[in-house]
């Protein structure tokens, strides 16, 4: 059963595309509101039906109930998207509720709860799968995770773990590879089963925790175990975790057995610095109105940049570091389109 979980949270993205509108000229016609569901064979393994529960988090109140026959969605084509139009079932969103969705089939699988916080009509939301679930129990079936498209984008990059590739019946497996992070500072799991990507130009399996909403907390501990069809490796400790180094699992080609005769491969990291990260002038793993600050304390010359956040104020990459940065990076704070920090 185990496998078949693993195997159940392997890719999948939801659509929600809420295109109707709030307050629009008399002449303009409404658009529907639909509900979309992108649903890959992986995931909830080919169902045949698949049903939404929508609640009124302001109004406390239920829209469509849970497992109502009423939030019964609707196969597009032969795609794998289920879709819910609200309109049609005269359902109307109201402006700056703030809504929760969950997606289930018919086995009883389902999403975990999403948020929409203040619903704008005029915006589109899609949810997107995490690649990574919750399993609070034994006796319960998992939750997949998702957030908002968009929602983590600018933590991309900010806590990435690697896992070397070689011949190998775990690194080199043709199905994919899991990582799983326990917090031994928090004494928690930071991360269950989480998909890893496999890079073949960088010859490393990647799981990047900032894309996910998740954070490594410098100075923490940490044990990361890498699971795939083809096995699983020792627990691998990381003593206090650093955003100034890159961390790169690789084997040191021992392999040991355990009382059931399953193989085991011996770990251990590499480590290196960390290539710059344009905007990170605090040094603090991610961009953030503090750099902001910090960059005008440093143009008032009042707390002077070292070299390491020199190089990370060069924001508009012209090899110098000027007003002209901070603008820059004030620009991509405040997500001004075609906006990148760094050499172009």
């Amino acid at each position: 059963m185990k496998k078949k979980i693993l195997t159940g949270v392997l890719s999948a993205s939801v659509l929600i595309t809420t295109v109707c509108a709030g307050t629009v000229p008399a002449t303009a016609a409404a658009k529907p509101a639909v509900i979309r569901i992108e649903v890959d064979e992986d995931t909830f393994e080919n169902p045949t039906s698949m049903k939404l529960y929508l609640y009124d988090c302001t109004d406390e109140s239920e829209i469509i109930k849970w497992d109502s026959k009423k939030g019964t969605m609707t196969q597009e084509d032969s795609s794998g998207i289920w879709s819910y139009d609200l309109s049609e079932k005269g359902i109307t969103l109201n402006a700056e509720h703030t809504y929760t969705v969950v997606f289930s089939d018919e086995k009883g699988w389902q999403t975990d709860t999403l948020t929409i916080e203040d619903y704008n009509p005029d915006k589109d939301y899609t949810a997107v799968f995490s690649e990574y679930f919750l399993a609070r129990d034994f006796t319960r079936l998992p939750s997949f995770q998702y957030h908002w498209k968009g929602e983590y984008e600018k933590n991309t990059g900010m806590d990435v773990i690697q896992l070397q590739i070689r011949q190998s019946s775990l690194s080199n497996s043709p199905y994919l590879s899991y990582c799983e992070c326990f917090d031994k500072t928090d004494e928690s799991y930071t991360l269950y089963y989480g998909r890893m990507t496999k890079d073949e130009k960088a010859k490393v399996w990647r799981f990047d925790f900032g894309s996910h909403g998740l954070t490594l907390i410098p100075g923490h501990a940490y044990d990361f175990t890498f699971l795939s069809g083809g096995g699983v490796t020792t627990t691998l400790t990381m003593e206090s975790y650093s955003r100034s180094k890159s961390y790169t699992a690789a084997f040191t080609g021992e392999v040991i057995f355990n009382e059931y005769d399953m193989p085991y491969e011996e770990l251990y990291w590499i480590e290196t610095d960390n290539e710059v990260f344009y905007g990170d002038v605090n040094l603090d793993g991610r961009i953030s109105v503090n750099d902001v600050t910090a960059f005008q304390r440093h143009l008032a010359e009042f707390e002077p940049f070292n070299d390491k956040q020199l190089a990370a104020a060069d924001t508009n990459g012209d090899g110098k570091v000027s007003i002209e940065d901070a603008t820059q990076l004030q620009k991509y704070l405040a997500e001004y389109p075609d906006i990148v920090l760094g050499k172009q």
